[in-house]
């Protein structure tokens, strides 16, 4: 079998309606990350204990990423040295033609 490999390249806009929600489990990865770089230990316990959050329910927000704005006031309010940017989760949606119909193998 054949193996095709092809290059995509793609431009999107990006306007205040697809940066209207902040994503909890990009906060916390950068977070983390963050600390990391800066040698300071921390964790998930940690940071769900520091805005007054049970281990479940901070697993449930970073699972779904439904966390409610006033937690991301409360992270920055906590960690303001370690976070400096709001993070976002941006999808997109590429269709890609069928390899087989451009190689005229179907």
């Amino acid at each position: 079998m054949k193996k095709i490999k092809k290059k995509v390249t793609t431009e999107t806009v990006i306007d205040a309606k697809t940066l209207d929600k902040e994503c909890f489990p990009a906060t916390i990865d950068a977070l983390i990350e963050n600390a990391g770089r800066n040698n300071i230990a921390l964790d998930i316990k940690g940071i769900a204990y520091s805005i007054n959050l049970t281990e479940e329910q901070f697993q449930n927000y970073y699972k779904h990423d439904n966390a409610p704005n006033e937690l991301f006031s409360l992270l920055r309010a906590q960690y303001n040295d370690l976070l400096k940017y709001t993070y976002h989760k941006i999808s997109i949606e590429v269709e890609l033609p069928d390899p087989l119909e451009e190689e005229g193998l179907e």
